[in-house]
Order: C-alpha cells, then structure tokens, then sequence
C-alpha cells in the first residue's frame, strides 16, 4: 500500500508539474492574440488615415503640403500601392491570429482534462483540499515573487539605461535644432546681403527665409543669383563645420549670361572674397576677358590664357612636343609613374 502510494504521489506530482507547464505555453499564446490584435488595430488606424489622404489626392492638392498638384497619378498610384499593402499585412496578421487561437484553444482542452486528472488523484489520495490549495498558493506566490524580484532588476537596468540614451539624444537633438535656426538665421542674412549687393528685386524676402526654400531669378540675374546661393551655402557649412572636408572648387564661366560691367566685377568680387575669407579652398575658374588688374588684392596662383585656333583643343606646336609620349601612353607602353 506504502508503494502504491508513492507510485501515486509521483504520478501526482508529474500531472502538476505538466499542468505548470501548459499554464506557460497558455500566456504565451494569450499574449501573442493580444498582440496580434493590437497590431491589427494599429494597422486599421493608420489604413484609415492613409485613405483620407488618398480621398483628398482628386482635389488636385498635395496630402502633405496642400500645393496644388497638376498630374496626381503619381502620387494615387503610390497610395495605392500603400492601401494595398495594408490589406496583405492585415491578412497575414489576421491568418497569425487564427494560428495562435488554434492554438489557444488546444492548450486550454489540455489545461481542463488535466484539472479533472488531478481532481481524481486528489479525491483517491484523500488528500486534503484546503492544504493542498495553501500549498499551491504559497509555491505560486513564493514563484511569483522570485520572478518579479528578477524582473525587476532587469526593468530597473534597462530604465536606467534608457534615461541615460534619452539624456544623451536629447542633448543631440537639442545641439543639432540649435545649428538648424544658426543655419536658417545665418542663410537669411547671407542672402539678404547679397539681394542688395546686386539689386536682386525680384527675389521676395520671404523665399530666404529657410534654408530649404526655393527662388528663382529671371534673365542676367539668373546665373548671379546661383553662384550667390551656392556660395552663401559653403559658407554655411564651412562656419557651422570647421572639420569638414574642403573639395577644390571648379567655376565654368559664371558669368556666362550677358550681364553688365558692374555686376561682373561684384560677381567675381564675391568669388574671390569668399574663396580667401571663408571657403579657403583651391578655386578653378574659366571666364573670357579676365583681366588681372581689375583685382589687385586677389593672389592668383596661375592664369593660364588659351590662344588655340578655333575649334583646336590643342595646338599644333603642343602635339608635335608630346606625340611620341602620347603615343607610348596610347600602346601602354608607358608606367603610371613615368607620365607623372
């Protein structure tokens, strides 16, 4: 009798075991739906946000600046395509939730046929039922506060090191808004100096304002005000970024829109002011009639006057002085190391 109720005990002591286990397997499903079904609902907010903006596209209007839009095919085709996916996704959600319910639903048949196992073994142990709830009770409490102690450690490590991220991302965030307004704050005064430096009327204070905004000038102003823009944009960057790095600057012919003598001289005036004061970098530059004296504070390195014929890249003299090097570079003949 003493072994056959140890045998019982055992097997007792297994069906608890294996009913502690389902009840795991159990709130892992259940969290699962739980978060499958937030992810559903997540998705059918944003589908519904994303539909009021694909039912505003017909009115000719840009959803996200409200500009007018002449052609919104584009623009409905890519929202489609949007919508669209938010169906698919919300299938496979839908398709993972039904697996999990699946799931669920044979653990928890499980869970019930091992309570009324239990409940025979109990009864044929004449085991006392208010003991064995105490007992049960203190084991999961016991095991419960074993496990919230671990997890409250970890919680208080990771809150710990997420302050100290947010604190560190923050402090960037700040930094880089703060060099934003500098470079917003700085381009609007670069600019309005040089609208007035060269009598750029048609360029409305308010298209300088930001950095990221656009302007556009007409006729002779139109190559002026786009070195003015590019330049006022080095110049940004240099004083905002003193590490970075400083690229030789090449200029085809600025001035390549007929412009008169005074805008000339201003225009080149402002390439080699900002070139020396706050580009500071190697500057390349090809224009006609260049004349030298018009700018004796400006140190040039090296002026380099074509005088070919018409349509003649090179000279004839030049040809026949490297011909025979030309030649042995053309046959392969020739190292890197010797041409240089």
């Amino acid at each position: 009798m003493n072994i056959e109720l140890d045998r019982k005990k055992d097997e007792y002591a297994e069906i608890v075991t294996n009913l502690k286990k389902i009840k795991t397997k159990l709130v892992g499903f259940r969290n699962d739906k739980y978060d499958l079904e937030s992810s559903i609902k997540d998705l059918e907010l944003i589908h519904n946000e994303d539909s009021k903006i694909f039912n505003k596209i017909g009115d000719h209007k840009c959803p996200v600046c409200s500009q007018q839009v002449q052609d919104e095919t584009e623009v409905r085709i890519k929202r489609s395509n949007q919508l669209e996916d938010y169906f698919i996704l919300k299938d496979e959600f839908e398709g993972l939730l039904l697996e999990v319910e699946r799931k669920l639903a044979v653990k928890e048949k499980e869970y019930a046929q091992l309570l009324e196992v239990l409940s025979v073994y109990e009864n044929n142990l004449n085991i006392n039922e208010s003991k064995i709830s105490d007992s049960l009770k203190h084991m999961g409490y016991m095991e419960t506060q074993e496990n919230m102690l671990k997890e409250l450690v970890i919680v208080s490590d990771r809150l710990e090191i997420s302050e100290k991220n947010i604190k560190t991302l923050s402090n960037k965030l700040k930094k880089y808004t703060d060099l934003k307004k500098l470079a917003n704050s700085s381009y609007e005064e670069y600019m309005t100096e040089s609208k007035i430096n060269f009598g750029l009327e048609e360029i409305g204070s308010e298209k300088i304002k930001n950095i990221k905004q656009n302007y556009e000038a007409r006729g002779s102003n139109k190559a002026i005000s786009t070195i003015i823009w590019y330049f006022n944009l080095l110049r940004i960057k240099n004083t905002l970024n003193k590490e970075t790095i400083r690229f030789p600057l090449v200029l085809d012919s600025p001035n390549n829109v007929e412009s008169d003598e005074t805008k000339e001289y201003a225009l080149f005036n402002l390439v080699f002011s900002n070139i020396n004061e706050h580009i500071q970098s190697q500057l390349i530059l090809s224009t006609l009639g260049f004349d030298k004296t018009k700018y004796p504070n400006v140190q040039i390195g090296k002026i380099i006057e074509l005088s070919n014929e018409k349509y003649q890249v090179l000279n004839h003299a030049d040809y026949e002085e490297n011909k025979k090097l030309l030649e042995r570079i053309f046959e392969g003949k020739l190292e890197r190391n010797q041409v240089e």
